[in-house]
């Protein structure tokens, strides 16, 4: 999936988003997506309604990131996107499941 940021000074112009997520407060869930900067300078930002689940700056080559969260609100989205300048960012493998 490859995300185009065409307008700069802000987060939140594009992005790639799932809204209504299930998750539940107090639980753990881990992700896994794997990421590569095409254009500009794309710092990758993944979100959980407004907390921050991982902030990096990517490269040109895919990279692999893992990690866990645990919500602090139930059913809301899932958010992934780049800083404010101008940049193109590719995502694939996106993984994202609940810890039993």
């Amino acid at each position: 999936m490859r995300v185009t940021q065409t307008v700069g000074g802000s987060w939140h112009t594009n992005k790639l988003f799932q809204n209504n997520v299930n998750f539940e407060s107090g639980k753990s869930y881990e992700y896994s997506f794997e990421a590569r900067n095409i254009s500009g300078t794309s710092t990758l930002r993944v979100t959980q309604q407004a907390d921050v689940i991982k902030d990096t700056v990517l490269t040109g080559s895919f990279q692999t990131f893992t990690g866990t969260f645990e919500p602090t609100t139930s059913n809301k989205n899932i958010n992934f996107f780049c800083n404010g300048s101008t940049s193109v960012f590719e995502l694939d493998n996106i993984s994202l499941k609940e810890i039993f």
